[in-house]
């Protein structure tokens, strides 16, 4: 299965600028966020609004 996103080189090249334990805290995020989808319920943490 192909993914559903396209990487964009201007979005790579912010990642590859975060420091490690950035890059870690927005990994650690996107994990949050797509088990988030997965069980139609956000986590607070994320702060994502219905509205």
């Amino acid at each position: 299965m192909s993914p559903t996103y396209e990487r964009r080189r201007r979005f790579l090249r912010d990642v590859r600028r975060l420091t490690p334990a950035q890059q870690q805290a927005f990994l650690a995020t996107v994990e949050r966020f797509v088990t988030s989808l997965a069980s139609g319920e956000f986590d607070p943490a994320l702060r994502v609004s219905a509205s």
